[in-house]
């Protein structure tokens, strides 16, 4: 009998060994799904968000920056003087106008866009315009 009782004592350590052996593999490959799972949270974590958004004067600087001159061909000549308007009831106050040009435009102290000097580098008034997000400055 003593020796049917060591049979079974050796079968049940080996058995707990083996057993604890592929706990621990468990485990192991537990953690690094685990690592995987986060790595991949966050990578869909960045996705969501997006590239970061150009703010509306980085969208207006690039409207503003003047495209590569033809290499043959007459040019136009560029108009040195605009007059521009702004209608402050559909102005958002983004001061997308005031950083293309400063020189005609400022914010006002209820953070709405005024023009301050009626003329100005006609290219940049109509940059500004163009940049825009609610349409609120007028070239004239």
């Amino acid at each position: 009998m003593s020796r049917m009782v060591d049979a079974l004592r050796k079968r049940i350590v080996g058995d707990t060994r083996e057993m604890e052996s592929r706990l621990d593999r468990m485990q192991a490959d537990l953690r690094d799904l685990e690592r995987a799972l986060r790595d991949v949270r966050q990578e869909v974590a960045k996705l969501q968000a997006g590239p970061p958004t150009p703010s509306y004067a980085d969208a207006a600087r690039a409207l503003a920056t003047p495209a590569p001159a033809a290499a043959a061909g007459p040019t136009k000549p560029a108009s040195t003087a605009g007059t521009a308007r702004v209608d402050e009831k559909e102005c958002i106050g983004c001061a997308t106008c005031v950083d293309l040009a400063p020189t005609v435009f400022r914010m006002a102290a209820n953070a709405k866009a005024v023009v301050t000097g009626q003329a100005g580098p006609a290219d940049k008034i109509q940059a500004a315009a163009d940049a825009c997000p609610v349409s609120c400055i007028h070239v004239e």
